[in-house]
């Protein structure tokens, strides 16, 4: 029992209980929280000998491998080399392999089925001026996705120097173009920086995405594992790449993932990954409704219906169909619209034990919402003797690609919103009636949706607007 006869039952119960509502928290974590939400110091063996008496122990998460040391980006600064002249050649594509995975989905139905997943309700207080400074904290979350040294918040810049300020500014909105995923067998595809798009080869800086967010994303979606990797799209001339990504993401001998390079937006490397761990590796994928024989969908009566709850859209209709692209088969979700059309297949190796069809569909549309978003190419200028609340306002501005006034801005900070929240997500409801302002909100709203968006605590993070 080790020292567990020490801690007093509400300290146990308290343990237990924000164990259970986060089950990825570490012992440290706990520690941490019950200093800071009961006021007791006690140790990381005690946490653990009550974790392992409730049976409710996790394997040690490994520290993320991705972080890059202020000597390292200094050489990534100075060492990047000038913008190449002209455009990337015609792509060569591979043959499809044909590959067959196993199903990892259960059978079609001919009737309908009630929703099955139950979602933490959302809790919100009432609206409350001054809602826009949203968009600075969503800029914040962008270059800065953990926590680092003392800052947590975008109010933290403030206690930066601006030499400080300047040099970490310069590091941030480095900006990342493009995942090269080279195999065991030579092989390789491209994902770019905010999951957008599968393909063969480097497409070039269409999408970018700041380096520490970047980092993180792909750290714990292939270095680590610790999440699914969720991809919106594969382009249509890539279903050789579709192959190669699922028999990688399978773990299969001589598709093993053998290197993950970085690459900025002139297709140079900004940092690499060797050695991984040959293993299975979760992934959520993805398809235009295009790529597959409509006569796949045509047989309703022999389908799945189902619905798929969402802490922030209303639930999605799907069916679960099997689908064939390229000679490979695979079971499929396919989303509907709610003219009844497919609006995207979605592919998984996730298996039914480990998480339901419904959960699947739900983290594929929260983590790329539906519809067509376009992101801008981000210039990283700056002006070196900026506050940080005004670069993040320029951050903002280059995210939208929309110039705006410092009236404009200020209506836009002003703004009355509602926030609603649990444990898992976030989402700000701005009051937008009256505001009269070049700044396409609507635009910027969906495209800040579109970037995954976390908090410092791991909250899924969204902005809507009435």
């Amino acid at each position: 029992m080790g020292f567990i006869y020490k801690l007093t039952e509400d300290v146990v119960q308290f343990i237990l209980d924000q164990k259970q509502k986060s089950p990825e928290l570490s012992c440290r974590e706990l520690v941490e929280l019950v200093a800071d939400g009961i006021q007791r110091d006690i140790s990381k063996s005690s946490v653990h000998e009550v974790l392992k008496q409730a049976h409710l122990t996790t394997r040690r998460k490994y520290k993320n491998k991705f972080q890059i040391p202020a000597q390292k980006k200094a050489q990534l600064l100075a060492g990047l080399p000038p913008l190449p002249d002209g455009k990337d050649g015609a792509p060569t594509l591979l043959p499809d392999p044909g590959l067959k995975p196993r199903a990892v989905l259960p059978p079609p139905v001919a009737k309908p089925v009630k929703i099955q997943e139950t979602l933490a309700p959302m809790q919100g207080g009432p609206a409350q001026a001054g809602a826009g400074a949203i968009f600075l904290k969503a800029a914040f979350w962008d270059l800065f996705p953990s926590p680092w040294r003392n800052v947590k918040t975008y109010e933290d810049l403030a206690t930066l120097s601006l030499a400080d300020l300047n040099k970490e500014w310069e590091y941030r909105t480095l900006q990342v173009a493009n995942y090269k995923i080279t195999l065991e067998d030579g092989g390789s595809f491209v994902i770019d920086a905010r999951l957008q798009s599968l393909t063969q080869v480097n497409a070039g800086p269409q999408i970018t995405c700041p380096i520490e967010h970047g980092l993180k994303e792909m750290a714990d979606g292939m270095l680590n594992n610790l999440q699914p990797i969720i991809v919106k799209d594969v382009r249509t001339e890539s279903s050789a790449a579709l192959a190669d990504f699922v028999k990688a993401f399978e773990g299969v001998k001589g598709k093993n993932i053998s290197q993950i390079e970085v690459l900025d937006t002139r297709g140079q490397p900004l940092a690499f990954f060797s050695g991984l761990i040959p293993t299975r590796r979760r992934y959520i994928i993805g398809l235009d409704p295009q790529l597959i024989a409509q006569e796949q969908f045509a047989n309703k009566s022999a389908e799945e219906i189902q619905y798929a709850p969402s802490y922030f859209y209303p639930p999605v209709r799907y069916r679960i169909v099997p689908v064939t692209v390229s000679g490979s088969e695979f079971p499929g979700l396919a989303i509907l619209t709610a003219e009844e059309q497919v609006a995207k297949v979605v592919v998984t190796n996730i298996l039914p034990a480990e998480q339901t069809s419904q959960a699947i569909v739900r983290q594929f549309v929260e983590r790329h919402p539906l519809g067509q978003v376009t992101f801008p190419e981000i210039a990283a200028a700056f002006d070196s003797q900026m506050t940080h609340l005004e670069r993040l306002r320029e951050y903002v501005k280059a995210l939208s690609g929309k110039s705006f006034s410092e009236s404009d801005w200020q209506s836009i900070l002003a703004l009355t919103g509602e926030t609603k929240f649990n444990e898992q997500a976030n989402s700000t409801i701005l009051l937008t009636q009256g505001l009269s302002s070049g700044f396409d909100l609507v635009q910027t709203s969906q495209l800040l949706n579109a970037c995954g968006l976390k908090d410092a605590s791991g909250r899924s993070q969204k902005i809507f607007l009435a």
